[in-house]
Order: C-alpha cells, then structure tokens, then sequence
C-alpha cells in the first residue's frame, strides 16, 4: 500500500497566517500608492494650462490676465477627471480641487502651484493641502 503525500492541516494553516500576515503590510502601502496616484493626476491634468500661463506671461509681463476668463484657458469646472472636481486659475496661481471618484483621504483637499518669474524664466512651486505623504515629491 502507498501512504498519501501531501500538506497537513497545521501546514496549510502555517501559509495562510503567513499570506494574511504580508496583507496587512501590502494593503495600507497599496492604499497609499493610490493615492499618490490619484493625486498625481491634478498635476497631469494642469501641464497645458501651465504653459498657457507661461505664454500670457511673456506676451504680458504679468501674471494678472492669467485667469479662468482668459480666453486661452478653459473655465474651472471644464477641467475635470476621474480625480480632479474643478481647476480655478486666478493671476496665474492654479489651485486643483480634488472630488469625484477621488479617495476620501484627499476629497476635498487641494494642490495649488504659483508661478514666479527667475529672470526670464518661470518656476512653479508646488503645495498641497493633505497629509505629505500623499503629496507629489515636487510638492514635499
């Protein structure tokens, strides 16, 4: 006769504590890339108007035409995504809204980028409103 082969109770038992054990490191970093991931599509989704803003600044000298009036720039609530509610652009400054389908760790919250003239050239500095650790590295 031939004795069975195979995994025991105690054994099977072992690897599922071991699998639900990683789950409870995997799921949370999961979450929060995310996130970061849904975040991350605010400063996709205003690269355009960034550059519309670096336009009217060159042609005007200023940053105060740079609005969602601005023929050039759509209105806020026309710039929206999966993640992103409303995009309002006052004098250049670009503030995202997150809302939608957007996680409820950043409904609500905010990304805003302000430019400033480096002699000639435009840098953008970045701020979001939540917790950093969801923010992208350019805002940190």
């Amino acid at each position: 006769m031939k004795d069975a082969n195979g995994f025991t109770l105690i054994e099977l038992m072992i690897v599922i504590a071991i699998i639900g054990i990683l789950a409870t490191f995997a799921i949370p970093a999961y979450q929060d890339y995310v996130t970061r991931a849904q975040v991350s599509e605010g400063i996709n989704m205003v690269s355009a108007v960034k550059q519309t803003i670096s336009q009217i600044y060159l042609e005007d000298g200023a940053f105060t035409n740079a609005s969602n009036g601005d023929p050039n720039i759509p209105t806020a609530t026309s710039i929206v995504g999966k993640y992103v509610s409303s995009v309002t652009v006052t004098q250049g400054r670009v503030v995202v809204n997150y809302g939608n389908a957007a996680s409820t760790i950043i409904t609500s919250e905010t990304l805003s980028m302000s430019p400033t003239d480096q002699g000639g050239t435009i840098s953008w500095t970045c701020r979001f409103s939540g917790n950093d650790r969801f923010a992208p590295k350019s805002c940190r």
